[in-house]
């Protein structure tokens, strides 16, 4: 059985979630995120110690989430991709150091 606490946590963490990624980490506001959860801000900042550990519980969320869809596909042993490619979304091909 999940615990109230669990609860009210994967709520708020579901909410922030897309409070910050449809207005950003500046824009988005505690109380707003509050008052969609129905809770009060004060509880908010004693669960996750303020914005920044919201946001690092949303984070944390997301690539369990991402980690999640790569062990049930079966990526876990393909090499990772050069930070370039990461960066500018271009697709990167394995060097070939036969010729």
């Amino acid at each position: 059985m999940v615990s109230k606490r669990s609860a009210d946590q994967a709520r708020v963490i579901a909410v922030a979630t897309a409070h910050f990624s449809d207005k950003g980490f500046a824009a988005a506001r505690m109380d707003e995120i509050a008052a969609a959860t129905a809770t009060s801000k004060r509880k908010i900042y004693y669960i996750f110690g303020g914005k920044e550990g919201l946001y690092r519980a949303v984070l944390t969320e997301a690539y369990r989430g991402i980690r999640s869809a790569e062990l049930r596909a079966g990526l876990e042993d393909l090499p990772p991709l050069p930070l370039p490619h990461l960066a500018l979304g271009t697709p990167c091909l394995p060097d070939d150091d036969s010729k």
